[in-house]
């Protein structure tokens, strides 16, 4: 049976490698006047992803019940009884806005972008239980 936020976690790693792969030496280096934060390269971001990346992957391996519930208290909006599932989805979900801003970025500074969708993710990567 599929653990479904565990799969799309998943497409999530891969989307941002994809997303990753695409920046191109200069279009970072274009980038660099509109980061606080700055690494040497893409391939220092693309290594600090992989390792949280395999965090991540340790830490959901090792949770028993992502339909347990936790006290979320969100400065912004508050508190409420959130699901360990639904934050991952969040977090996907929010990845994927992020992902269209640097798709847009790109395509501002003249390069093409990726595709990244989650049904090109279904194609790309084998399917496995987990």
């Amino acid at each position: 049976m599929t653990n479904h936020p565990v799969e799309m976690f998943n497409y999530h790693i891969w989307a941002n490698q994809t997303i990753l792969g695409r920046i191109m030496p200069d279009a970072f280096q274009k980038s660099i006047p509109l980061n606080m934060s700055i690494l040497d390269s893409v391939d220092e971001y693309a290594n600090i992803f992989a390792q949280l990346s395999e965090q991540y992957k340790e830490w959901l391996q090792n949770q028993t019940d992502l339909e347990q519930t936790i006290l979320l208290d969100n400065p912004f909006a508050g508190i409420r009884q959130t699901r360990l599932s639904e934050i991952v989805l969040h977090a996907v979900n929010h990845g994927t806005y992020h992902r269209g801003n640097i798709s847009t970025m790109l395509r501002q500074l003249g390069h093409a972008s990726t595709m990244n969708d989650y049904s090109l993710f279904w194609y790309q990567v084998p399917a496995k239980a987990i």
